[in-house]
């Protein structure tokens, strides 16, 4: 069983090494953290797996109150952080506004397909 998982992991390896068949695709939240933990990955998987997109999920946006305006600055900073780091890897950065609610379903995964 052992040898059966062993030879799985390295079909899953060479899958995931292959650009035309598949994309590993980061996904983060904009806090210094979770930001320093993805870079931590991208880092782990270089020449593992190709990564060239970083998604930046629940970015404040719209309203006008001071808790959201510190919110929207301190996110601006982290986000730019990562693009200077992911423009020196040629991995593009995708921003996903944050939502009034959680995405369900076909349609919620449609939306969140749409904004990538």
């Amino acid at each position: 069983k052992l040898q059966g998982f062993q030879l799985k992991m390295y079909d899953l390896e060479e899958l995931f090494a292959n650009e035309e068949e598949s994309e590993f695709v980061i996904v983060t939240i904009p806090t210094s953290l979770a930001v320093m933990e993805s870079l931590r990955l991208k880092k782990e998987l270089t020449n593992k797996v190709i990564v060239k997109k970083i998604v930046v999920n629940q970015i404040v946006d719209g309203d006008d109150s001071t808790f959201c305006e510190k919110m929207r600055v301190s996110q601006k900073i982290v986000v730019d952080d990562l693009k200077v780091f992911c423009d020196e890897g040629d991995v593009l950065v995708k921003e996903v506004k944050y939502l009034n609610e959680e995405p369900r379903g076909a349609y919620g995964l449609k939306y969140l397909g749409d904004q990538l």
